[in-house]
């Protein structure tokens, strides 16, 4: 609960700074992301991450409840976390 008001009262903000640092990264190698746990997200690349995509507040508050990003968005309704970045893609300016 206190997730999704501190994320969602913030949401514009989180997807505006990371839009600014995608845009930094550009020709950066994206590696990969570390999930929750210290756990190696497979398949998931860095530019794809809640770190990556909404900040390090994101990723701090799904590792705070113990959630991964998949877990994230089935909660919010979507299939996947990967579906839910489609679905935003206009949001977050790709």
């Amino acid at each position: 609960m206190a997730y999704n008001a501190v994320v969602g009262a913030h949401h514009d903000e989180l997807v505006e700074e990371e839009r600014q640092t995608a845009a930094r990264k550009k020709n950066q190698d994206p590696g990969q992301d570390v999930g929750g746990g210290g756990q190696r997200k497979v398949g998931v690349p860095a530019e794809k991450g809640a770190r990556a995509v909404f900040g390090d507040g994101a990723a701090e508050a799904l590792k705070e409840v113990g959630r991964d990003e998949d877990q994230m968005a089935k909660r919010m309704g979507y299939r996947s976390y990967e579906d839910y970045l489609e679905k935003c893609k206009e949001y977050l300016g790709g």
